[in-house]
C-alpha cells in the first residue's frame, strides 16, 4: 500500500474470497489504499479522509442488500464513485443504478462479475481521474382483522400456447353480511380509501398460500395483484417475501402483478421492485397498454413479465398498425426474456392472435373462470 494513496477504495462483498482477490489486485497499483467490508452500514462509522469509491454487490447475503442505504452513502462527503458490481441481471442492475443516481450519487455505473477484472479496474480509474466531490422485520406477521367481509380466494389458470395448465392468477372474492359474494371493484376502493389496501394484501397472499398448501402438496405456480400504493411502503417487500416464507412457499413460484401505473418513483419503490425480484419474485406490469406511462415503467423499473389487457388483444385483432406494434413489442420482450401474457382469451381466434403475437401465457374465460379452491384443486397438480 502507499503512503502517498490518491484514493480509498472500499469493496462491499459478503464474499471473503472475493474481498481477498479484489483486494489484492487493486493494491498492486499501488496507487490505492483498500479495503473490504461485508456490509455497507461499516462504511457510515469510519471517517474518510481520501476521496472514497464504492465498489458494492448488491445482493450481500445476511449482512442486507447493497442498495438499502443509498441515501447515506450518497450523503457521504468524501465519496466521489460507486461501481455496482454484481452478478444480477442487467434489468435488476439497472433499476439499482437509477435508485443510485435518484439518491444524488451521479457517478455511477454496472458491471458484471463475469467480465474481465481489467474492466473494473478501467472504470476505478475513470471515477478517480475526473474526481469530484436492512431493515429487520418481526417475525411474527400480524395479519388485519377486517370485520366487514369474509376474503375469498378464486383461481383463474393460465395456459401454455399448447394448452397446458403453467400457473393462475388469484383473485380476490368477498362474501358479504347476507352471504352473497362481492367483485373487488365493490370492496378494494373502500379499502384503498381507509388506507387498508397493504393490510389486506398481506393478509390475502397469506391466507391463500396457507389454503394451497392446505390442498396440494405441488406448490402451483401464483400471481397476486399488488396495488401500486403498496409499493411506497418502506417494509412491503420484506414483509411479504417472509410472509411467503413463513408458509414454506418458493419465491420463484410467485409474481406480483401491478395493477396501476403512474407510480412514484421515489427510492423506496426502487427498492422494494428489485428487493423482490432478488428473491425470485417475478413482477408483472398489469394492463399493459403501450401507452407512454407503461413504456416508461417497463424500461425503467425491474419488470420481467407484461400482461396485456383483453382491450389490446381486441385492437389487435381490428388494426393491422396495433397488431405490428404489438408483435415488435413482444418480439423484442421474447428476446429480453420478459414473459408476456394475454388476458381475457374469450373465443378461439383470440387465443390465435395472441399466440401469433408471441404470447407465453394465455388466460380467460374462454379457457376457464375464476373458480375456487375447491374446484380448481383438480388443476394444482398440473405443471
Amino acid at each position: 500500500m502507499s503512503d502517498a494513496a490518491s484514493h480509498h477504495i472500499v469493496i462491499v462483498n459478503d464474499d471473503p474470497f472475493q474481498q481477498s482477490v479484489l483486494v489484492n489486485r487493486l493494491q498492486r497499483l499501488g496507487q490505492f489504499h483498500c479495503s473490504a467490508v461485508s456490509g455497507i452500514q461499516s462504511l457510515f462509522s469510519t471517517r474518510h479522509s481520501l476521496p472514497l469509491v464504492v465498489i458494492i454487490d448488491v445482493d450481500l447475503g445476511h449482512f442486507g442488500n447493497g442498495y438499502e442505504h443509498c441515501q447515506q452513502l450518497a450523503e457521504l462527503p468524501a465519496l466521489c464513485g460507486v461501481v455496482i458490481y454484481s452478478a444480477c441481471s442487467d434489468d435488476i442492475a439497472h433499476s439499482v443504478h437509477n435508485l443510485f443516481q435518484s439518491s444524488g450519487i451521479h457517478n455511477v455505473c454496472h458491471l458484471s462479475k463475469s467480465l474481465p477484472l481489467h474492466h473494473l479496474l478501467e472504470r476505478i480509474n475513470a471515477f478517480t481521474t475526473r474526481q469530484q466531490g436492512s431493515q429487520e422485520v418481526d417475525a411474527s406477521i400480524p395479519y388485519p382483522d377486517f370485520h366487514q367481509h369474509v376474503t375469498l380466494a378464486f383461481y383463474q389458470p393460465q395456459y401454455s400456447t399448447d394448452d397446458r395448465v403453467t400457473s393462475f392468477e388469484v383473485l380476490a372474492r368477498f362474501k358479504g353480511p347476507h352471504d352473497q359474494i362481492l367483485m373487488p371493484n365493490q370492496v378494494i376502493p373502500q379499502l384503498i380509501a381507509n388506507g387498508e389496501i397493504t393490510a389486506f394484501t398481506y393478509r390475502f397472499i397469506g391466507q391463500t398460500l396457507e389454503e394451497v398448501n392446505r390442498h396440494t402438496r405441488s406448490q402451483p405456480r401464483l400471481s397476486f395483484n399488488i396495488d401500486y400504493r403498496s409499493l411506497e411502503d418502506a417494509n412491503f417487500a420484506s414483509r411479504v417475501i417472509q410472509i411467503i416464507k413463513q408458509q414454506g412457499y418458493p419465491c420463484g413460484r410467485i409474481t406480483l402483478e401491478v395493477t396501476e401505473t403512474g407510480f412514484s418513483r421515489d427510492n423506496i419503490t426502487y427498492q422494494n421492485l428489485i428487493g423482490f425480484r432478488l428473491a425470485g419474485i417475478s413482477i408483472s406490469i398489469d394492463d399493459f397498454d403501450l401507452s407512454q406511462a407503461t413504456v416508461n415503467e417497463f424500461l425503467e423499473f425491474p419488470f420481467n413479465e407484461v400482461k396485456f389487457d383483453k382491450s389490446m388483444l381486441k385492437r389487435a385483432n381490428e388494426e393491422n398498425k396495433v397488431h405490428q406494434l404489438i408483435l415488435r413489442f413482444c418480439q423484442t420482450c421474447q428476446s429480453l426474456g420478459t414473459r408476456v401474457v394475454f388476458e381475457g382469451i374469450e373465443q378461439e381466434q383470440d387465443k390465435l392472435t395472441a399466440i401469433s403475437l408471441g404470447a407465453n401465457r394465455l388466460q380467460g374465460y374462454w379457457y376457464q373462470p375464476p373458480i375456487p379452491v375447491n374446484q380448481a384443486i383438480k388443476f394444482f397438480n398440473v405443471e
